[in-house]
């Protein structure tokens, strides 16, 4: 699936961290978004907003979850 619907695949794994609070499945999530992220060419924040936008994101309920994701994933990153 990452190398056919990589964009789909990095808004599940990021849908499933937002709602993962098992810290072992939240940390395959964080690991496998970091990989498809990575995959994608990802480098901030707001490209991986952009992302989520073009499928199905709302900015004022999911914002503070990537915000939060995003210092998880990458902690010294502003």
């Amino acid at each position: 699936m990452w190398y056919t619907h990589p964009e789909i695949l990095v808004w599940i794994l990021f849908v499933g961290a937002c709602g993962a609070y098992d810290p072992i499945g939240r940390g395959w999530f964080l690991i496998e978004l970091r990989h498809g992220m990575t995959l994608l060419d990802i480098k901030s924040a707001d490209e991986l907003e952009d992302l989520l936008k073009s499928l199905l994101y709302t900015e004022c309920m999911q914002r503070p979850y990537l915000n939060k994701i995003w210092r998880e994933l990458y902690p010294g990153d502003g």
